[in-house]
């Protein structure tokens, strides 16, 4: 038994080390298709992070409610606030043609007097307030709405909607804060006015923790998903299932060539043919993962990104890429059997590659799917691997919140294999 498995172990591996074409699918394409991918989706998820954007500020309010917004551009680290373009000095009309004509995507115009404007408007509703208590109150000022100055805002038509309306929504965070801070203060003067010594309310009332709910990873060790850390675990997974076109594929051949058949009558279990061929396929897989994770954590910051962070627990990313391996093999034992031709072997093993990658987050993130085509990628193992890829990588967890996922793919390996088995099996009484 020991001796056929080792027959057939050594087989197939002649049989790959004598294709060219399928060495070159299974390890170089993948790893091109790694770099591609992630050097060009760099700068989609750098879109909330460290993008380091241009924008053009003109500030003529030069008051509080400027001061904090530019302040707050600057701080965010998103974006890199320029003031000045060229030896003239920025107006609105100067902002517009620079964010028209494509050389910024985004200009801010803080109106003169908008802190004035705020002022006025919140001393006359503190006023107003304080006037039904029977309170003494500074006299009141009508503050009309159609004075109010307005923040300026221009966007590039070719920005993604998303950015635009997150770049709003910073801008009203900075100006509500300030004219909270600042009903705040106006209250608290005209409560305590004419009490000794001067006196000023600084600094929020509520103060801020960030929390980092990633398992056993501290602050400082806090991962957030980038190019690399989607891309690289993506689309091995996806090219590990490749593997389904050229194990099919020397089947076929062998059925095709007779070498099936002399196999068969000879003397030992077929199921031992079939476990030489897993093994060896999912060795082929394995030393593709490893390949690929190397690419991710040594070559990348070659490229300009952030290498690879494989998490805490090395022997659960072994785990989950050996069942991953398992899961694609025996795919590409079923395939193997059911079809009778090379042709529809590969363009089935194929098309199913990128159907499973298509609804199991590998292209697309899962979050971003109607919940039919969620409820769908839920089912493939693509998912289930790239969740585990996940929770091991980004999250800091350990095999045991991984051993569902794996547990899954076990049994996926388990079901396949059992199909493949019993369909060989009626393959060879036909013959």
């Amino acid at each position: 038994m020991i001796t056929r498995l080792v027959a057939s172990f050594y087989k197939e591996l002649l049989l790959v080390v004598r294709d060219y074409a399928g060495l070159a699918m299974l390890f170089i394409m993948p790893l091109f298709l790694i770099v591609v991918m992630a050097v060009i989706m760099d700068a989609p998820f750098r879109d909330y992070q460290e993008a380091g954007i241009e924008i053009v500020l003109l500030n003529e309010d030069n008051d509080t409610i400027g001061n904090i917004i530019e302040q707050g551009l600057i701080d965010s680290e998103i974006f890199s606030v320029v003031n000045k373009v060229g030896p003239d000095n920025l107006d609105r009309s100067s902002i517009e043609q620079l964010v028209k004509n494509g050389r910024f995507i985004l200009g801010v115009v803080i109106p003169q007097g908008a802190t004035k404007f705020v002022n006025r408007k919140v001393d006359a509703m503190i006023s107003s307030t304080l006037s039904q208590f029977g309170m003494p109150v500074k006299p009141s000022v009508i503050v009309k709405q159609i004075d109010a100055p307005k923040i300026q805002i221009y966007l590039d038509p070719a920005v993604k909607k998303s950015f635009a309306n997150s770049v709003t929504s910073s801008i009203k965070s900075f100006t509500t804060q300030v004219e909270n801070q600042m009903i705040i203060q106006g209250f608290y003067a005209q409560m305590t006015e004419g009490e000794s010594g001067e006196k000023e309310m600084k600094g929020g009332l509520i103060g801020f923790e960030e929390i980092y709910p990633s398992g056993e990873m501290s602050k400082n060790e806090h991962l957030f998903t980038n190019s690399v850390q989607h891309n690289v675990p993506a689309w091995t997974v996806f090219a590990m299932f490749l593997i389904v076109v050229p194990l099919a594929s020397n089947m076929i051949k062998e059925r095709e060539g007779g070498s099936m058949l002399r196999l068969i009558i000879a003397p030992g279990s077929h199921m031992t043919l079939l476990v030489g061929k897993l093994l060896f396929y999912v060795a082929i897989c394995l030393i593709q993962f490893s390949l690929m994770m190397l690419l991710g954590i040594h070559l990348m910051p070659y490229l300009g990104l952030p290498a690879l962070h494989l998490g805490g627990s090395i022997a659960a990313v072994f785990v989950v890429a050996l069942m991953l391996s398992f899961a694609a093999t025996s795919l590409g034992v079923l395939i193997g059997t059911i079809f009778s031709s090379y042709q529809q072997a590969s363009i089935f093993g194929t098309v199913i590659d990128v159907i499973m990658a298509a609804v199991g987050g590998i292209m697309v993130p899962l979050f971003a799917m109607p919940e039919p085509i969620k409820f769908i990628g839920r089912l493939t193992p693509l998912n289930w691997g790239m969740e585990s890829f996940n929770d091991l990588f980004l999250r800091g967890y350990g095999i045991i919140e991984v051993l569902p996922e794996v547990m899954k793919l076990g049994i996926f390996s388990i079901i396949i294999l059992l199909l493949a088995w019993k369909a060989n099996k009626n393959n060879v009484i036909a013959q």
